[in-house]
């Protein structure tokens, strides 16, 4: 038998303090901070503060002192002072000592740039790279960040002088002067190009260079090189040297490369030998490679792209590619073979489920994914989910790379059927799916755009809130095209985010054209934060609405419409709680949601760190009406814990509803779930 744990009423804010206590441990005492905790700055002095507790060598001390003041300095306080001294006589912990005199924090009241600038003050302001508050690295990197920019402006004789201020009488602001000497602006006058070899060459690589009067910067000739060197290599000459050298006229303020080009013999692609990959078929991987083919130079940019492609894949642990020269041929070139070493990361595996909703009760599921069907990286899923109030299959074909990179093409089949709180509902649906990433490859989080056609075959049964004359009776269709607009940059993990955003707007339309019966237009919005203020604090935020617009009544049929409430929006109710109801107190959707929640997770326990609480306030409404945001709205402020692991938090939330019930039976609601609401 399972017996309940008793209430902590009282003490419960006393169980927590003491848990912080326990928890924590310090490596200094620290007084007199009051911009900076002493927390912040221990953090900061961390390095030396272990050695100290190591050594206990009066150095490490100065040089915890040190990093403090640094700590200050960085948000202003110039002229803070940190003064050390060993453990005091009477401390049993005998840990070191810290007194803090912070000073004024010094704000800039101006900014002057005097002599020849040359720039806009607001590109100099810009490469200047002061904020609002005078710090010593930001004083002392200055005139180094200014003489850069300058000279990358072609300003190659540029000087900047060491900053100087002129301080207030209370030392808290500071008037900075930087003077500048920016020079001519200097352009080229002339590329000279010496090629030795093949001079048919000679046109094609002059394209490659910069016109008379390209603006100069320190680096223009050695990037110029670089340039032709890459368009050889490119060509199949991948032993080409280039020697580049420049000269300056200071009377003109003009520049002259020099180019030595010596392209070597070409190499082309023998044949593509690939080891490894058992389970590849040798189709996909050519497809990958792309441009490199037998016969044609073997170009350093098809090899390098073709290597990449087969790393994104995902499918491989280790991509690895070898070029063997063989014997020059008639044509004096070098047949080289490219060899391609794969190892294959597993890509067949088979996920069980099971967990506790608070509306379901238990739940489970299994689902066997094959991410290289057939050995061309075609990702098949199926599988299957019940709880105690329904179940559902699905199964799934998609291709990553039919339609080239960032493009996925895909098509799904479900069937479900679930009991709902005001009726049960049976589903069968088809969709298909084409969605393109922008930059996939330069990205880490690149704008997804998802077009969708999808066919459904609905029923509604034991509908307990008909609507008369508005309940479609018995089965019925829809068909809808839609387009989503996303992005996610959620990080570490997009089902345990510290920091990010995710974004998405997207519409559908169900219309008789399609060979629907229901028809409607549908516009939904949702937006996602996450901040991490401090290493024992997340906090989150979204907002999202969705509405759909009846295009041939004044309705949907009761399981087209839409409802709130549950363990993933406003949780002092229960599943689908909130919203309009009939005379009978029976929820009968809407036809406009919108919720916001506000949730802060706070990690006490560093010896602990998957054990959060979470304090959080939710807010919502659903509207009868399509395009309305009048309906009145629920609350919940709620305690929840949270329990964080690899595939996602275990999560226990009791919620209370401070405003009107809205017809809902109880003022609170307790909900157990796997996985973050938002």
């Amino acid at each position: 038998m399972i017996r309940a744990l008793p209430t902590v009423r009282s003490g419960g804010p006393l169980l927590v303090l003491l848990l912080l206590i326990t928890g924590c441990t310090s490596q200094a005492r620290i007084s007199g901070s009051q911009r900076v905790s002493a927390s912040q700055l221990e953090e900061a002095a961390r390095r030396p503060l272990a050695s100290w507790q190591e050594h206990q060598r009066h150095a490490d001390l100065v040089d915890a002192a040190a990093a403090m003041r640094d700590r200050l300095d960085a948000i202003g306080h110039v002229w803070a002072e940190v003064v050390s001294a060993p453990a005091a006589a009477d401390d049993p912990e005998r840990l070191p000592r810290f007194t803090v005199r912070e000073g004024p924090r010094v704000e800039i009241s101006d900014l002057h740039f005097t002599g020849d600038v040359a720039l806009a003050r607001k590109q100099l302001l810009t490469l200047a790279g002061f904020g609002r508050w005078y710090t010593t690295a930001s004083s002392e990197a200055a005139p180094a960040r200014l003489t850069r920019g300058l000279r990358r402006a072609g300003h190659l004789q540029a000087r900047v002088a060491p900053v100087r201020v002129q301080w207030n009488e209370a030392r808290d602001e500071a008037e900075v002067f930087l003077a500048i000497k920016a020079g001519p602006r200097f352009t080229v006058a002339r590329e000279h190009l010496e090629l030795d070899g093949d001079q048919s060459l000679h046109a094609e690589l002059s394209a490659q260079l910069d016109p008379p009067g390209t603006v100069c910067h320190p680096r223009l000739a050695s990037e110029t090189g670089a340039r032709i060197r890459s368009h050889l290599f490119n060509r199949g000459f991948r032993q080409a040297t280039v020697v580049a050298s420049s000269q300056l006229d200071t009377t003109l303020a003009t520049m002259t490369v020099h180019l030595r080009v010596r392209p070597g013999v070409r190499q082309t692609v023998s044949v593509i030998t690939i080891v490894g990959g058992r389970r590849t078929s040798r189709s996909f991987i050519e497809r990958q490679l792309g441009d490199l083919a037998p016969g044609e130079p073997l170009s350093q940019e098809a090899l390098d792209q073709g290597l990449s492609g087969l790393t994104f894949t995902g499918l491989y642990r280790r991509v690895q590619g070898e070029t063997i020269p063989g014997e020059p041929a008639a044509d004096g070139s070098i047949p080289t073979e490219v060899r391609v070493l794969l190892k294959e990361n597993p890509t067949k595996r088979v996920d069980l489920s099971v967990g506790y909703g608070s509306y379901e009760q238990v739940r489970g599921g299994a689902e066997y994914i094959d991410d290289h069907l057939f050995g061309r990286g075609l990702r098949l899923n199926a599988g299957a989910n019940a709880s105690l109030k329904g179940w559902d299959t699905t199964a799934g074909l998609q291709d990553p790379y039919l339609l080239g990179p960032g493009r996925r093409i895909g098509v799904e089949v479900s069937y479900g059927e679930r009991e709902e709180p005001s009726f049960s509902h049976h589903e069968a649906k088809a969709t298909l799916g084409v969605s393109q990433k922008s930059r996939p490859r330069f990205d880490p989080s690149p704008y997804e755009l998802r077009a969708t056609y999808e066919f459904t075959r609905a029923e509604d049964l034991d509908i307990g809130a008909p609507l008369p004359g508005q309940e479609q009776a018995g089965e019925y269709t829809t068909s809808a095209i839609g387009l989503n607009l996303r992005r996610d940059t959620r990080q570490p993990k997009i089902i345990d985010p510290d920091t990010g955003t995710y974004a998405q707007l997207g519409t559908l339309i169900s219309a008789k054209p399609l060979g629907a019966q229901v028809q409607f237009l549908e516009i939904s919005a949702a937006l996602s934060a996450a901040f991490n203020p401090a290493p024992w604090l997340v906090v989150t935020t979204h907002v999202g609405a969705t509405t759909r617009d009846p295009l041939d009544d004044e309705s949907l049929p009761i399981g087209e419409r839409l409802f709130l409430g549950g363990d993933d929006s406003v949780r002092s109710f229960t599943q689908d709680d909130l919203g309009p109801r009939d005379a009978d107190g029976t929820a009968i959707g809407g036809l406009t949601s919108m919720v916001g929640n506000l949730e802060l997770r706070w990690r006490l326990f560093p010896r602990l760190r998957a054990l959060e609480i979470a304090t959080f306030y939710d807010l919502g409404m659903v509207s009868e009406k399509a395009w309305d945001v009048s309906g009145p709205p629920g609350q919940a402020l709620g305690l929840g814990l949270r329990y964080r692991t690899p595939v996602g938090p275990i999560r226990l939330d009791g919620a209370y509803n401070p405003g009107n019930r809205l017809g809902a039976e109880h003022p609170y609601a307790l909900h157990l779930a796997v996985g973050f609401a938002f």
